[in-house]
């Protein structure tokens, strides 16, 4: 199984991947993790693709987090059997974020890069509620949506996620 987890900031796209990893033992690529190095450094863009692209072409099935266009998404659109989009509103992954940022205060979730300290602050919580939410970025999951009607799937709460977590567990589990 492929599946491809993309969607807004702080909406529980990398928990749900990492979750669902574990549930069907198949390698997760979290996108934050090869668009940054240590510090919150963009890592060099070509260099990114092509980790990106590696992750790719050395596995047949995978979970993928992140939307990251530049990141192979369309190639990732299309190879996976799923499509999950978070789309939460914005309070949601507002309080998701706060309390991840107490969960992990001081120290590198597990799906960040090495060096990444979490962190709540105002530029992040910027784009949580603003910059990330662009009228652009909203008819592109909307287009996604349309282009991949089959296989997409949109999470807009913590029980559709769960939800969708078990039908897929069940039917890999069935096969």
């Amino acid at each position: 199984m492929k599946v491809a987890v993309i969607g807004y900031a702080g909406s529980g796209k990398s928990t749900f991947a990492r979750r669902l990893g574990d549930a069907l033992c198949i390698p997760v690529q979290h996108l934050d993790q090869v668009f940054y190095t240590s510090n919150w450094q963009e890592r060099d863009k070509g260099e990114a693709r092509n980790l990106a692209e590696a992750f790719l072409d050395a596995n047949d099935a995978w979970v993928v987090d992140g939307t990251y266009h530049r990141l192979s998404l369309a190639r990732r659109l299309e190879a996976a059997d799923v499509i999950v989009i978070f789309a939460s509103p914005r309070r949601t992954c507002l309080l998701q974020a706060w309390r991840r940022s107490r969960r992990y205060a001081h120290r590198v979730r597990p799906d960040m890069a090495d060096g990444c300290i979490e962190r709540l602050d105002a530029e992040f919580v910027l784009w949580l509620v603003w910059k990330g939410r662009t009228r652009s970025r909203r008819k592109r999951f909307e287009e996604i949506c349309r282009d991949y009607a089959k296989k997409a799937v949109v999470v807009k709460s913590r029980s559709e996620s769960e939800q969708l977590f078990r039908r897929l567990a069940e039917l890999t589990s069935s096969n």
